[in-house]
């Protein structure tokens, strides 16, 4: 009986022992994957694949413009880009970005939905025009792009989707996008998203949820060697 009892006790440990080594090489597969995935996501296509020759001068010089803060230079390089090719629906793109940088907020919006009429397929572009959306208080028309772009594949939209709903009243579904946004992200990245989702949750008068939020975020700041939020933009700068 002994014996027995012994050999069980040795079972249930070894098992343990193998569900937690399988499940931290799940974990880490799953860090991999992310990692590809972020990777991918920073290497854009070089633009001389897709840029007609005919512009792709101005559009260079444009790009360095912007890198050197000088938004009117870079604004009179898209404009004559646009001149030449008016079709090269990502030069309009760029220059909404300009606009936006100008403060030109009505002619950026102008230039995002002639991008997007001219092709709708780029999801960053939705994105692109969602932030913009909502920046001018346009919530719904944000919210929309916002989910067309999660629909075709971004997760950076998640964050963005779940404060719109907030915003509207939509908690069910701010609690939706932040439950999606969180799972994307690494143990550090989660804690604001974490203190995000417990304020909704507090709103829907869900405070077992709330609290189990924060207990959770608390746990990952001290698993991070401290106790306090205001040390959390340093912490992730310095495990990046």
């Amino acid at each position: 009986m002994l014996k027995n009892r012994l050999f069980c006790r040795k079972f249930t440990s070894a098992i343990s022992l193998i569900g937690a080594l399988l499940l931290c090489e799940a974990l880490a597969g799953d860090a991999a994957a992310r990692a590809a995935h972020k990777e991918q996501q920073a290497k854009p296509v070089p633009l001389y694949k897709y840029c007609p020759k005919s512009i792709l001068k101005f559009v260079t010089s444009g790009d360095a413009y912007m890198e050197a803060e000088n938004y009117n230079a870079a604004l009179k390089m898209f404009t004559a880009a646009i001149a030449i090719e008016p079709k090269a629906y990502f030069v309009y793109a760029r220059r909404a970005d300009t606009y936006s940088l100008l403060h030109k907020q009505d002619l950026a919006l102008a230039d995002l939905d002639k991008c997007i009429s001219l092709n709708g397929t780029v999801a960053n572009h939705y994105l692109q025009r969602g932030r913009l959306e909502d920046t001018m208080g346009k919530n719904q028309e944000a919210l929309r792009d916002y989910e067309f772009a999660i629909a075709h594949g971004m997760t950076t939209p998640y964050k963005d989707a779940a404060r719109v709903c907030e915003r509207l009243g939509k908690l069910d579904k701010s609690v939706e996008h932040l439950s999606n946004c969180i799972s994307h992200q690494r143990a550090l990245e989660k804690i604001p998203f974490l203190f995000d989702r417990a304020r909704v949750y507090g709103k829907l008068g869900k405070t077992a949820l709330a609290a189990q939020d924060k207990q959770l975020a608390a746990k990952l700041l001290k698993d991070c060697g401290t106790d306090n939020i205001d040390d959390y933009p340093n912490l992730v700068r310095s495990r990046n």
